[in-house]
């Protein structure tokens, strides 16, 4: 997450797998997502709150639930619980910070699982 002029900027990516002709298939869905408003805080607050995954689910429509499994909130190795609901399914998954770079950047990683099934 790189925040500038008031835009915070978020990259996360997903791993999928499926059968394709009784073969399996595996691909890397990356999805880039831009979120802009103005906030009437410091930037030192926004960004604290941003770290803190537990805040998620008040600013991010399809996330239900995100808690705190260990460690200290917003920082390196604090691993988060949480569920979100997208696409139809419902995701329940451990993520954990790896990165944070004060005011600049927060970094996670964790592992999805879902099941495509095609229509038609």
């Amino acid at each position: 997450m790189t925040s500038r002029d008031g835009t915070a900027h978020f990259r996360y990516g997903r791993a999928r797998s499926w059968r394709l002709r009784g073969r399996r298939v595996s691909s890397f869905l990356m999805v880039d997502v831009t979120v802009s408003g103005i906030v009437r805080a410091p930037p030192s607050e926004v960004f604290a709150f941003l770290a803190d995954l537990e805040n998620w689910p008040r600013w991010q429509g399809d996330m239900q639930t995100s808690t705190l499994v260990e460690g200290q909130p917003g920082t390196i190795g604090a691993r988060y619980r949480y569920v979100s609901k997208a696409m139809g399914q419902t995701i329940d998954s451990i993520v954990r910070l790896v990165r944070v770079d004060a005011g600049r950047e927060v970094a996670f990683e964790g592992e999805w699982a879902g099941m495509i099934r095609p229509i038609g």
